[in-house]
């Protein structure tokens, strides 16, 4: 699943994309956005490439109909919910849809690989189970 939003979300989104039409057809995109209209005041080649990847996507969910206060929390608390690994490229700000979708993937106890970009260090958090 992929977020849709500007930048590192993209950029996996289209390298799942290519894998799947070179290695690995089985793979499978989603991208949940928070509406419909989001990209709507990006520039024109950021635009481009996020409706290329909605078309190449296998399902769109779109969380919100349209823009409402909280809808980008709604879409990062759905690809939570629906993964069963979150991988974050994520610099460690306590602050931003980032840092408040890694918070909410750990009070879920889902397993998370965050990248820093700026360091390149790769920090597993390990799944929390019912039993801890």
């Amino acid at each position: 699943m992929c977020g849709g939003a500007k930048g590192a979300d993209i950029i996996c989104g289209e390298l799942i994309l290519a894998e799947k039409q070179t290695t690995n057809p089985q793979l499978t995109l989603i991208c949940a956005i928070p509406f419909r209209e989001h990209a709507e005041r990006w520039s024109f080649d950021w635009k481009l490439r996020y409706h290329e990847l909605l078309k190449g996507a296998d399902k769109i969910v779109q969380v919100c109909d349209t823009y409402q206060r909280g809808c980008f929390h709604i879409r990062n608390r759905y690809l939570v919910d629906n993964c069963d690994l979150l991988i974050a490229i994520y610099n460690g700000e306590d602050k931003g849809g980032t840092a408040y979708t890694v918070n909410y993937a750990k009070q879920q106890g889902k397993e998370i690989v965050i990248l820093n970009p700026n360091t390149l260090k790769r920090e597993v958090i390990p799944a929390r189970t019912s039993e801890q």
